[in-house]
């Protein structure tokens, strides 16, 4: 497997230790490139109790990515979990979209530029 599909596979467990680490038990993953970016959708019957968890979430993905952070820490997510991996989650995406609904779940959206393709800085954060 080639460093990007590793990066995005790390990518995809650290979201799946968070929903299983709050009680997720159904995890629909969607994984598809369009244009430059690949595409990380991930549907959870997650319920949370707590509405912080999920502003939480956003904080920890809402920061700048950083290629140069991404290079040396990458191998890091997906397997020893540690909450602030996240963060690490957070450098290594372009742009996100979460939205959760009581009773019915998680969606979580990831959008990671193409390696060959130099990310936006003013497009990071959540998508509306």
């Amino acid at each position: 497997m080639n460093k990007e599909k590793q990066k995005v596979n790390g990518i995809i467990n650290e979201i799946i230790n968070f929903l299983l680490e709050h009680n997720a038990t159904e995890i629909r993953i969607e994984l598809s490139e369009t244009g430059n970016y690949i595409n990380i959708q991930i549907d959870s019957n997650l319920f949370i109790k707590d509405e912080k968890i999920i502003k939480d979430l956003k904080n920890k993905l809402n920061v700048d990515r950083l290629q140069e952070i991404e290079e040396y820490y990458w191998e890091l997510i997906g397997y020893k979990h540690n909450p602030n991996n996240l963060y690490l989650v957070g450098m290594m995406i372009d742009k996100f979209h979460i939205d959760y609904k009581p009773f019915i779940g998680l969606k979580i959206i990831l959008y990671r530029a193409k390696e060959t393709n130099k990310p936006n800085e003013k497009d990071k954060g959540e998508m509306r």
